[in-house]
């Protein structure tokens, strides 16, 4: 059974599609936290599907070096075997990518090149892209668990 985080910013629709598909018993993996750059309504998903939640606030840390630092400490107590970035509008420091690769994916607001920037998906037409993104999203996850994406193999080609 394949372990994943999610980490998130906002309201965790996303996040919500991936716990629906995940509470299902022949889905082959699991979320087993939920962490958040700042207080996210998302975080309400988690807590309906009993997924333990954390915090590690932007605002707190003198840099973003350092909380990189303490968002990859938070992850590493879970040690999940995927980590989804579902909506995390912060960037994360180049060390803590190097440090979960290739165990990291992102799903990314922006729909290059026709719309970019953090609002891609409002400038978009919101409401035809989610549904396909949160599907997508659900694939990959289950695509990994099932070992038919492997993330190394992928990322040894694009190194």
């Amino acid at each position: 059974m394949l372990t994943v985080a999610v980490l998130i910013s906002g309201t965790g629709s996303n996040l919500r599609a991936l716990l629906e598909a995940a509470s299902a018993p022949d889905f082959p993996a699991r979320v087993i936290a939920v962490g958040a750059d700042r207080e996210a309504d998302g975080f309400a998903h988690a807590e309906h599907f009993g997924i333990p939640t954390f915090l590690v606030p932007f605002s707190a840390f003198a840099s973003r070096e350092e909380w990189g630092a303490e968002l990859g400490a938070q992850l590493s107590v879970w040690n999940p075997d995927l980590v989804v970035l579902s909506g995390m509008m912060r960037l994360l420091p180049a060390d803590l990518v190097a440090a979960w690769e290739p165990r990291i994916i992102n799903t990314h607001p922006a729909y290059l090149p026709e719309f970019p920037g953090a609002h891609g998906v409002r400038d978009a037409l919101h409401d035809r892209i989610k549904p396909v993104e949160r599907r997508l999203l659900i694939d990959v996850v289950r695509r990994i668990a099932e070992g038919e994406l492997d993330l190394a193999a992928a990322a040894s080609r694009t190194a």
